[in-house]
């Protein structure tokens, strides 16, 4: 094994590192990392109030991005290279230390307090994290990152960690490299690389953020840009650091100063909305490089009042810890206190986590680098990460087997449960004569089974590409018999991820009546014959690719196919449809005039009966998601009144507009509502699998009304 892996003159290094640091200190970058961690912290906790809290890790990452190309800079313009062995030495006893020590608390705290079908998915993120690759296995998932009330992962935020360890494995090694093809000139030569990857990466960053917006967000070469700012304030770094003096010097105050002001009004100002990283990223990344830049020639009095203030400093210095530790207790504290997080909570966890920050960076972060034992040998340190990381790994099989056990006792109550008669919307329905409605949930953990998502027994996927390089999946689930070809005796289901949820029900009507189910469902597009009111580009422009191509392909098939029966639902209270050029349309118009065309293409091709499923009531955004897992009665403390649940649903509206005769509007609201209240938990069973899906526990049992309203007995 190499030299550099046994031993090291650490005492020596660790004194240089301590005198470069007073040197060098920087307490604007100080004020800096505090402003983002802060940042995030409150976009955690309202993330409606301060909507562009999210910009913290964006300067996070220019900050990165200058630090540790000041330090690889300064070897490789001077010896051409860098000790890797080292380098990466003292990033492990940098940051894993903490981000070890908060990843064990965490898998505590899931199997301590959360229900086990939340559990696999914090194990595996959480060992995705320990490997830094959290971003990656977001990316993988699409998750979106904004998405308000959305199941997150104790994990989750683990993912900008993983995006600047995989920087820190990359950049050294390409800094090396283009010092050895450099003999002379490295310092310009240098420039121009870190210009011309900047730049690049931004324009890719552009690209990409359009082309994949929620994946982006975790896509590590999405982000290169940032740190390649970073990196080119660290370059010119000695042109910078000069004297300045007289009238410069009310120039860099008046620099600063603004670009403060951008990093307030982005926090405030910016939403999730945005395409981002996209060209909005600038803002913050720009301000952020700016003030690193007019700082390193000394301190500005005039800002000194609030970046020297001693709070800052000491929020600055334990950064990296509370941003360690904020997510995992906004996430645990509800399941802590069995109650969802009101506004007095939120603002008692904000001292709470710079506490918990604070004392981290002291007992653990500091400790971890000063460690004379690991800074000794290389070698112990990577040995000891590895053997971490399998330790992780271990815990992680054991404890989603512990899971799996359970999940599946739960299964088998629920199944035992249904004998009764009275679960879930039978015990909700009129007159049901049930005395269990309010009751507490028989299991407060769902098995995989209740996933929408998942493929019933007897269906088969099938990818089509509805144009180059794009593609979206349906299933075929055919249940005939004897040879059967008749095309009445073929039910498809259309829509979005609200019909796909539907899935399992119609797979047991199919499977029962020996019918053959076509299921094509598209996320996030409401199905619609665009063809007879706009162009393509428009609507591409719309709801996209996927959604109009899609559409325009499921219809197409629908007309070949000639299907007795075609159900057709959506989420199309939060979409919306393009607008034709010249035109100016309210929503409920657009649907009521895209619905209409696409149930009259169907009646053209020959289908029999249209059902509209209307949509199921909001969940994520009238409560808590997670309300049921914790509360001490949720069929009574997660309930929200009707109207509110309800909300303003188009299909209903645009069926009841419709002059097709065989268009008819099935409404399964009654079996989701009281006429007070709409449930997360009825009849002892959770109504919904995630943020707005209804569980595939709960929807099977609604299959005796979709059976009637097809007219099957």
């Amino acid at each position: 094994m190499h030299d550099s892996l046994r031993t090291s003159p650490a005492s020596a290094s660790l004194k240089e590192t301590e005198t470069l640091k007073r040197k060098y200190f920087r307490k604007d970058i100080q004020a800096l990392r505090a402003f983002a961690v802060l940042a995030v912290v409150l976009n955690h906790l309202w993330p409606l109030r301060l909507t562009g809290g999210f910009i913290g890790v964006d300067i996070f990452f220019v900050i990165s991005g200058f630090l540790i190309s000041s330090h690889l800079l300064k070897n490789t313009l001077e010896t051409g290279t860098v000790n890797l062995w080292q380098f990466y030495s003292r990033r492990i006893r940098r940051l894993l230390p903490a981000a070890f020590t908060v990843a064990a608390v965490s898998y505590l705290a899931v199997w301590w307090l959360l229900p086990l079908h939340l559990q696999p998915r914090n194990y595996w993120e959480l060992f995705a994290s320990t490997a830094y690759a959290e971003n990656l296995y977001l990316f993988s998932q699409a998750v979106d990152y904004h998405a308000a009330n959305q199941t997150a992962t104790v994990a989750q935020h683990y993912w900008s960690l993983s995006v600047e360890e995989q920087f820190y494995f990359i950049w050294p090694l390409l800094l090396i490299l283009i010092a050895a093809l450099s003999k002379t000139n490295r310092r310009r030569v240098s420039v121009i690389f870190i210009s011309v990857f900047t730049l690049g990466f931004f324009v890719f960053s552009l690209w990409f953020s359009h082309f994949s917006p929620h994946q982006a967000y975790f896509f590590t070469p999405v982000r290169f840009w940032e740190f390649g700012l970073g990196a080119l304030v660290a370059i010119a770094t000695p042109a910078l650091r000069k004297p300045v003096v007289g009238k410069l010097n009310w120039l860099r105050t008046l620099l600063a100063a603004s670009a403060w002001f951008l990093l307030l009004l982005s926090a405030w100002l910016i939403t999730p909305t945005y395409l981002f990283p996209g060209w909005i990223a600038l803002i913050p990344t720009l301000a952020t490089a700016t003030i690193i830049a007019v700082g390193t020639s000394g301190a500005l009095p005039l800002l000194r009042f609030f970046t020297d203030f001693k709070p800052v400093q000491i929020i600055g210095d334990a950064s990296y810890s509370i941003y360690l530790w904020h997510w995992p207790l906004i996430i645990i504290t509800p399941y802590l206190i069995r109650d969802i997080l009101h506004w007095k909570e939120k603002l008692a966890l904000i001292p709470i986590t710079i506490l918990i920050g604070y004392l981290s960076k002291r007992l653990v972060e500091d400790k971890g680098l000063e460690n004379q034992w690991f800074a000794d040998s290389v070698k112990r340190t990577f040995i000891a990460m590895l053997a971490a990381i399998l330790c992780f790994a271990t815990v992680t099989f054991a404890l989603n087997a512990h899971a799996k056990t359970g999940l599946a006792k739960a299964h088998q109550a629920f199944e035992t449960a249904l004998e009764s008669g009275c679960v879930g919307p039978q015990a909700l329905a009129p007159n049901s004569g049930c005395t269990n409605q309010l009751g507490l949930p028989i299991s407060t953990s769902l098995a995989p089974e209740y996933d929408y998502t998942t493929l019933p027994t007897g269906c088969t996927e099938t990818n089509h590409e509805v144009s180059p390089g794009m593609f979206y999946t349906s299933a075929t689930c055919d249940f005939r018999v004897n040879g059967n070809t008749d095309s009445a005796d073929t039910i498809y289901l259309i829509g979005d991820s609200h019909a796909q949820q539907w899935n399992a029900t119609l797979t047991e009507i199919a499977k029962k009546h020996q019918k053959l189910l076509q299921i094509h469902t598209i996320p996030g597009c409401p199905v619609h014959d665009f063809r007879k009111f706009m162009t393509e580009a428009e609507a591409i422009a719309g709801s996209g690719h996927q959604c109009a191509l899609g559409s325009a392909y499921i219809l197409n098939k629908i007309s070949a196919d000639k299907p007795g029966t075609v159900l057709y639902s959506a989420y199309a209270k939060t979409e919306y449809l393009g607008n034709v050029t010249g035109e100016d349309l309210d929503n409920q118009a657009k649907f009521n005039r895209a619905l209409g065309a696409t149930w009259q293409t169907l009646a053209d091709a020959g289908v029999k009966q249209t059902i509209v499923l209307a949509d199921t009531p909001y969940n994520d955004s009238v409560r808590d998601v997670n309300c049921w897992n914790f509360a001490a009665n949720p069929a009574v403390d997660c309930r929200v009144p009707r109207v509110q649940a309800l909300g303003t649903d188009p299909l209903i509206p645009a069926s009841q507009v419709s002059s097709i005769p065989s268009v008819k509007l099935l409404d399964l609201t009654d079996y989701f509502c009281d006429k007070e209240y709409c449930y997360a938990v009825a009849g002892q069973i959770p109504v919904y699998y995630d943020t707005t899906h209804v569980s595939t526990q709960y929807s099977r049992l609604l299959a005796p009304q979709i059976e009637a309203a097809i007219g099957l007995k």
